[in-house]
């Protein structure tokens, strides 16, 4: 039994997160520290609530701790949960710049702990199936992997996407997803040629970007979208010298979605329909293997450190603020 640590009470681990944890043999929630929402949350959980999140880190009857907080705040506290001994599985994106996340990574593997970042999507059967239609030569000779999120502003204007003191901005959220999702389709360093990150009126942090890649070892060029002033989007697109793939809800499908790929070539358009998947439960099994396997856990370092640096690179090429 996995004993976990809540530390902030976010949308997403209200929602999904706690709910996951609550239902699955091998978790047990331990505590939950909130700032904002220590009153109302106090009586309605069976574990301890703390208002206090350095209170709730010095307990010693947890192994994992588990951090849906403003990303600028997921450095001070990661490390703190690091430098605890204790196991660490922090929501996107792990920090604010490549020379935090280097940081973590290290201290992370000096002592034998999981560092792990939160995309449930990479444990939905549907990635799965796109990974073998890619893979079955289907497609042909790749050419070009667009991804992209974007969805509607956020109603209100407080939020903390918007505050950029705590990490806000539409890269660090949004973007997080479709760097996040190369990694599953290249495993050659990727380089960044160009990148844009245009900014609100009203706030000073990014409203929506892209990006121009290039996977030199298969010579594919790579685009990727994001922003917080679209419509609401959110997939892949794969071209290929004998067909084309598209797909919508990649990241964010819930258990009781049927998302569906759709193909097209020169013969016409075929629909693959995929089972619904709970890729919170699949992630809580991910989860327990990383506590046991050093070999995975080190991939999810390499993984962490990749991502940083694209993230890096897009904000220098586009002169980040």
């Amino acid at each position: 039994m996995i004993r976990v640590l809540i530390l902030g009470a976010a949308n997403i681990a209200e929602r999904s997160v706690i709910p996951a944890l609550l239902s699955h043999t091998g978790f047990k929630i331990v505590g939950l520290a909130t700032r904002s929402r220590y009153v109302e949350l106090q009586n309605r959980f069976d574990f301890d609530v703390y208002s206090d999140y350095e209170v709730a880190l010095s307990l010693v009857d947890y192994d994992l701790v588990y951090i849906p907080l403003p990303t600028g705040l997921h450095y001070k506290y990661i490390k703190r949960a690091l430098e605890l001994q204790k196991h660490v599985w922090s929501e996107k994106s792990l920090a604010q710049n490549y020379d935090e996340i280097v940081e973590l990574v290290t201290l992370a593997n000096q002592n034998s702990k999981v560092l792990f970042e939160s995309f449930q999507f990479r444990f939905h059967s549907q990635l799965a199936e796109l990974k073998k239609i890619v893979e079955s030569g289907t497609l042909g000779k790749i050419r070009l992997f667009r991804s992209f999120f974007g969805f509607p502003p956020f109603k209100d204007y407080d939020n903390i996407r918007y505050i950029k003191k705590l990490g806000g901005g539409a890269l660090l959220d949004a973007g997080a997803y479709p760097i996040k999702v190369l990694s599953e389709f290249f495993e050659d360093e990727l380089e960044v040629l160009s990148a844009s990150l245009n900014y609100s009126q009203c706030y000073e942090v990014d409203f929506y970007g892209s990006a121009q890649m290039k996977s030199y070892s298969n010579g594919i060029d790579i685009q990727i979208a994001f922003g917080f002033d679209n419509f609401y989007q959110n997939g892949v697109e794969i071209w290929g010298s004998e067909g084309k793939l598209f797909t919508n809800r990649l990241f964010t499908a819930p258990k009781d979605f049927n998302p569906e790929i759709v193909l097209s070539s020169k013969v016409g358009d075929t629909v693959v329909r995929c089972s619904p998947d709970d890729h919170f439960a699949n992630m809580l099994d991910y989860i327990k293997l990383l506590l046991s396997d050093t070999n995975i856990r080190k991939k999810e370092y390499t993984q962490i450190l990749r991502q940083g640096k694209i993230i890096d690179q897009i904000k220098r090429l586009s002169n980040g603020k």
